[in-house]
């Protein structure tokens, strides 16, 4: 008879040494990392930018930070230690010399938390009694299938609003992107998570058409009202990511979406050649500076590493 003890571990291999070219190569990743970093002539436009496509539409009070800003002081962060409050200290004068503020140590780790809780859960508000777990809980299903399209797919705003039904074939999907005429026509592999949220949105949709009308034209999403328009437009997708964001209290844009996208291939070892291939990109400069980002749910598990390290 068996038993229900555990076998015993099979010992691994000790790793091997690094080569000399290895090592070097490392060497000079981290220098490029570095200089990524602190480049602010490439960051200083981008956080503009951004602050400027968060604050369109926005109704109310506008942001005063962009989400790249965050980004990047956690990237700072994850480079030298330093805390909240030392790298706001840090950011202060380097963001006075072209005209910019930081912010605050508090308002800072409120934006960490409401990035990091995007999809974990981690609600910075009473949003969380009222809400339940992370931007999911609170979305409807349209909504959740914008969330999948571009967390799970990596599409944008304008390919989350056209994408056809007809484009998925089995676990393939075909993404018409940038570009002249169409754009660049490519061919995706779909997650699991994502066929799953398509199965569960399609009786929905379903319903959705008969109340309203066929308007849809083969598009994935459709509208859960009365419009002109014969398809999803980019103003509705944006306007859902909106109403979550009010709903859910936590900040997440399309945009956002494609990032969460892109730091995940990087946390799951994916070459970074094949992660621009996925993202779409041309080149790899595009992927690394403007979507892949310090994940702000490691920086407290990187702190207590060092801690660990120096406790002998």
């Amino acid at each position: 008879m068996g038993t229900f003890a555990e076998p015993p571990p099979v010992p691994k291999e000790p790793p091997r040494p690094l080569t000399p070219q290895e090592i070097y190569a490392n060497n000079l990743s981290m220098v490029e990392f570095g200089k990524m970093v602190f480049s602010m002539s490439r960051w200083i436009p981008i956080f503009r930018k951004d602050l400027e496509e968060m604050n369109r539409g926005k109704v109310g009070r506008p942001y005063d930070f962009s989400d790249s800003l965050i980004y990047w002081i956690l990237q700072v962060m994850a480079l030298t230690g330093l805390s909240f409050r030392l790298a706001v200290g840090f950011a202060q004068p380097i963001l006075g010399l072209f005209g910019m503020v930081s912010p605050s140590y508090s308002r800072l780790q409120e934006r960490v938390a409401s990035v990091a809780g995007m999809f974990t859960g981690t609600i910075p508000t009473d949003a969380e009694e009222r809400y339940g777990s992370g931007i999911l809980a609170v979305a409807n299903p349209t909504e959740k299938m914008i969330l999948y399209l571009g967390a799970g797919l990596g599409l944008r705003r304008e390919e989350i609003a056209t994408i056809k039904l007809s484009d998925f074939k089995g676990n393939k999907v075909m993404v018409n992107g940038k570009g002249h005429g169409r754009g660049k026509l490519v061919e995706k592999e779909v997650p699991q998570s994502v066929l799953r949220a398509i199965e569960e949105y399609l009786p929905y949709r379903e319903e959705t058409i008969a109340q309203h009308g066929d308007r849809a034209n083969g598009a994935l999403i459709a509208i859960p009202y009365r419009t002109h328009s014969p398809t999803a437009s980019i103003r509705f997708v944006e306007q859902s990511m909106r109403d979550l964001e009010e709903k859910s209290k936590i900040k997440a844009t399309c945009h956002t979406l494609r990032r969460f996208y892109c730091t995940n291939l990087f946390d799951a070892g994916v070459e970074q050649d094949t992660v621009r291939r996925m993202m779409r990109h041309s080149h790899l400069d595009t992927t690394l500076n403007h979507y892949l980002y310090a994940d702000p749910r490691k920086i407290r598990g990187a702190t207590t590493a060092v801690d660990d390290a120096l406790d002998l």
